[in-house]
């Protein structure tokens, strides 16, 4: 089952258009929890079961109308993780890509997206889905 994210609509559209380097190619990766170059931990991206829970997540937060809802190649349960047991949200333990919007920031359910178009080459990363992306950018 895929995992959901939460996200600023025009931004997250806008870069799921452009691609990480503005032309379309490279996805727009959810980071995962990391320890920062500060020595910080970072807890990783929200993540939710469904869309329901996700916009209820963003009514709850008074994003609505400026967030909306994503799907992404996390699975759920299996690359999520709660860090605070108290709250309502989990978040990512491993970076994902943003596959598609889910719903908009009205809640409305959002069109199903076209199928992406063949890459000319299929270039396999050395190790594991996204080490090309940490390499590429230096994550």
């Amino acid at each position: 089952m895929p995992a959901y994210t939460v996200g600023t609509e025009q931004e997250y559209d806008d870069a799921m258009v452009r691609g990480v380097n503005g032309d379309g190619k490279l996805p727009i990766v959810k980071r995962g929890k990391y320890v920062q170059p500060d020595g910080t931990a970072y807890n990783g991206g929200y993540a939710f079961e469904t869309p329901g829970l996700a916009f209820a997540f963003i009514v709850r937060n008074g994003k609505t109308g400026s967030w909306a809802v994503y799907e992404m190649n996390a699975r759920w349960p299996d690359d999520v993780w709660k860090p605070h047991p108290e709250e309502d949200f989990w978040t990512l333990a491993r970076d994902a890509i943003l596959v598609r919007k889910a719903m908009t920031a009205d809640g409305s359910v959002a069109a199903p997206a076209a199928p992406p178009a063949a890459p000319a080459a299929t270039v396999q990363p050395a190790s594991g889905p996204l080490s090309w992306l940490r390499r590429r950018f230096g994550w």
